[in-house]
């Protein structure tokens, strides 16, 4: 479970997000680690894959929702949220998934599930 916990921006941090959430599934009756990495960086996107095989002992999924809110339209919005938006939707999503991408034929199997979302206004 990866959780950087920061802003909607994506800047600062905070474990208890993501310690939460394994806390649900561990009480689930799952089991679950946190990672706290930046997936916007390649270092982030990879410490999440190395935080799942160092516990796991390999990937067979990749399940990539990573996404930061920032509400604004047109007008409103700057670079600064499209960078920010971009960073972590789209770098995030390939970071992850590209550091796993390795793994995954070791195996001759694996999937990949990466979600986007929508807004729509009149």
């Amino acid at each position: 479970m990866n959780d950087l916990g920061g802003s909607t921006l994506g800047t600062g941090g905070d474990a208890a997000p993501a310690d939460e959430v394994v806390k649900q599934i561990e009480d689930g009756g799952g089991t679950a680690v946190a990672n706290y990495g930046d997936v916007s960086a390649v270092e982030g996107g990879k410490s999440v894959i190395d935080t799942a095989v160092e516990h796991f002992g390999g990937i067979d999924i990749v399940v990539n929702n990573a996404g930061n809110v920032v509400w604004a339209s047109l007008p409103e919005a700057t670079i600064d949220t499209i960078e920010a938006h971009w960073a972590v939707h789209v770098s995030g999503s390939f970071n992850t998934l590209h550091a796993a991408w390795a793994l995954l034929p070791r195996e001759d199997y694996g999937r990949a599930i990466l979600t986007t979302s929508v807004g729509i206004s009149g």
